[in-house]
This record gives structure tokens, C-alpha cells and sequence, in this order.
């Protein structure tokens, strides 16, 4: 009898590994990637390997490089961006037609939200974030809605002058 308590959980694992060594179907290109250092797919908080590159395929940026030319920058949700002369603001203009998943419209608050979600999480991307000046003490008076799809990011001086 005790060698029974020994034998099923063998016999079942047995069981379960076989059916991980599925054939794959012709004409199907299977991709495996390692996912295992995942801490999160929140956008404000991934900071790993697999979730930069996941995140992506989850989440529609403002804008991201051009695939063929990572120097230029193009349009996802952003219709149009345009620096100040100072180089201490950034207004965005949303296309008119973004949409989420689910079909309700993209509208400046939505980003507006997201940033200082990022920065008031204070999780590892709000590095990236603290570097313009934004903190979770200033941020709502970095970012404002203009009209119904335009939004300015404003950065301080000291940030500013990091990218002259």
C-alpha cells in the first residue's frame, strides 16, 4: 500500500509531461521565446527583457520608431507633436479617430492619466519619467488637456537643459 502513495503522483506526471511534446502542424512557424523573467505587463511598471519586448504587442504607443529607420520617429495615436523653442514643452495632438480595444476614444485625459499613473507608481519606468523633472509631487501640473485631442507635456529647466 505504501508503494502506491509513491507510484500515482509518478504515473500522473508521467501523464501530463506526454502531452507537452504536441508535433507541430505543417506550414505553421512556431516562435518560442523564454518569458521567464516577467514581473508584470503593466506599462508603468514593466522593466525586463521580455516585457519591453511584449508590451508593445499589448499597448499602442503615442509613437515609436520607424521600423526601418529606428532615427525616425512615426505616428501610432499621436497625430502630430511639436516642441516649444525652449525645448521645455510638448504638445500632442491625438488623432482624432484612436480608439482603445474597446471602442471608446482616446482622449488626452487617458494619457494624461497613464504618465502620472507611471510616475506616481514609482515602479522601475519612472526613471525614465524622472529624468524630465516629473515627480509624483509635480506631475499634475506637468501634464495638461488643451481640447478634446490635445494634450502638452512640460518638463522643468533643470530636465530641459539635459537635452539641449
Amino acid at each position: 500500500m505504501h508503494h502506491d502513495k509513491k507510484l500515482l503522483p509518478l504515473l500522473l506526471l508521467s501523464a501530463l509531461s506526454a502531452a507537452a511534446h504536441a508535433a507541430t502542424p505543417p506550414n505553421t512557424l512556431v516562435v518560442v521565446q523564454g518569458l521567464d523573467d516577467i514581473v508584470s505587463l503593466d506599462p508603468a511598471e514593466a522593466n525586463e527583457l521580455s516585457s519591453i519586448q511584449t508590451v508593445p504587442s499589448l499597448y499602442q504607443r503615442l509613437v515609436q520608431p520607424d521600423r526601418n529607420n529606428p532615427e525616425k520617429i512615426v505616428p501610432i495615436l499621436a497625430e502630430s507633436w511639436q516642441a516649444d523653442p525652449a525645448a521645455k514643452t510638448l504638445t500632442i495632438k491625438l488623432k482624432p479617430d484612436a480608439k482603445f480595444a474597446s471602442g471608446n476614444p482616446l482622449r488626452p485625459e487617458d494619457v494624461i492619466f497613464s504618465y502620472t499613473r507611471a510616475v506616481t507608481l514609482n515602479k522601475s519606468p519612472a526613471f525614465i519619467l524622472n529624468v524630465l523633472g516629473w515627480q509624483p509631487d509635480n506631475i499634475a501640473s506637468q501634464l495638461k488637456k488643451v481640447d478634446d485631442h490635445t494634450l502638452t507635456l512640460h518638463w522643468t529647466p533643470t530636465s530641459a537643459r539635459r537635452w539641449r
